[in-house]
């Protein structure tokens, strides 16, 4: 089952941002998280331009991110992560690859990368930066769903992921407020949620056309009897955290998939799925690129509602 369980009983147009609190998780480790790293390892290898954007104005903020993260990961994970300072030098030890990094305070790079860079390749999340106004200035961003860097850079934070149906202007502007009255140390925490018929976590805009491709062979092929193997939930879990000397914003998303015949274990979950997908709007859905199967899936849901009961 998904760690994260994105939906509620009814949809709604708010954004459904919360506190971050102290006990909540801020950046996640879970048993994908061997495999995660390693693909984005590949991923940065492979196409470092593509997924990888940090100009020089982004510095100051991303040696932020570094003492923000590595803080947080040293007291949370102690077993798994070190990081400190010895006069003039820091240091930052990976015990899970076996591996222990030092530089000067004040360079410009941790090991040859930029310092988001190098601390985005320990993490599962995608790590990107907001300057003050909220307008987006860089970051490292393997797991997208139907973006990129390239696409959205010097853009808005709201319009990331632009063009959304008329009916969702409320709720930009509402999240909007939200970033303007972000302040240092009390981040917030939201849950996206999608459908996709891949567990593929690339899905930035260079796959586009091949998931559309074969969101349309699935979605031909699968009835209310099968639906939900092989149809998964994308859980999106977002944070965001103003950084105290730049004022800028840590954007984090960190990205799980799972069948939704996987949550079927919890009836509750069940029930809760359908009733939310029999309520979302239809050009939500078609935003959403789930409109090929919704009814097929809410079928399937209704299905092993009735199976429970």
């Amino acid at each position: 089952m998904l760690r994260f369980f994105p939906f509620v009983n009814k949809f709604d147009l708010r954004m459904g941002t919360a506190m971050l609190r102290p006990e909540d998780l801020f950046v996640d480790i879970d048993n994908h998280h061997a495999s995660e790293i390693r693909l984005k390892s590949t991923l940065l290898e492979e196409w470092p331009d593509y997924y990888c954007q940090l100009p020089p104005s982004t510095l100051a903020a991303q040696w932020e991110v570094v003492d923000l993260i590595g803080q947080y990961l040293g007291a949370q994970f102690p077993d798994k992560f070190k990081f400190g300072r010895e006069g003039d030098t820091a240091y930052w030890e990976n015990a899970m690859e076996g591996r222990k990094v030092t530089w000067k305070i004040g360079s410009d790079t941790i090991d040859g990368f930029a310092p988001l860079d190098f601390m985005g390749r320990q993490l599962q999340e995608d790590l990107l930066l907001l300057d003050d106004s909220g307008i987006l200035r860089g970051g490292q961003l393997c797991f997208p769903s139907g973006w990129d860097l390239s696409d959205k850079n010097n853009r808005h934070f709201l319009e990331i992921h632009q063009p959304l149906p008329g009916m969702m202007g409320p709720m930009l502007e509402s999240a909007n407020k939200l970033l303007e009255r972000l302040v240092p140390g009390r981040p917030l925490l939201r849950l996206n949620w999608g459908f996709r018929v891949s567990d593929q976590l690339d899905l930035s805009s260079r796959h586009s056309q091949s998931y559309r491709d074969q969101l349309a062979a699935v979605s031909s092929r699968i009835d209310a009897s099968n639906a939900g193997e092989h149809i998964y939930i994308r859980t999106e879990r977002q944070t965001l955290h103003r950084l105290p000397q730049t004022r800028w914003i840590l954007f984090t998303i960190h990205t799980y998939n799972g069948l939704v015949v996987d949550e079927l274990v919890q009836p509750e979950r069940c029930k809760t799925m359908h009733d939310f997908l029999k309520t979302v709007p239809a050009p939500l859905q078609d935003y959403k690129l789930i409109t090929p199967f919704t009814e097929k899936l809410v079928a399937y849901l209704a299905n092993h509602i009735g199976e429970a009961g």
